[in-house]
């Protein structure tokens, strides 16, 4: 029954680190338009949300491996 809610909840965790890296593809193209005096300055953190997102499925991804 624990290993059912782990499941679940790990799952969870997947459906919202993609909903965050969805996010994050947004906010890249903003910081990105040509036509706005603040373009690329979130460049820097863009990336590092991506490393971070990276990680965050990953470690997702073998929790669920394990619980499986």
């Amino acid at each position: 029954m624990n290993a059912e809610i782990k499941l679940q909840i790990l799952n969870d965790i997947k459906t919202l680190t993609s909903a965050v890296a969805n996010k994050v593809d947004i906010l890249d193209a903003l910081d990105r338009d040509q036509s706005d005096v603040g373009r690329y300055d979130l460049i820097d953190q863009l990336v590092t949300y991506r490393q971070e997102i990276d990680k965050l499925q990953k470690v997702t991804n073998r929790s669920i491996a394990i619980v499986v």
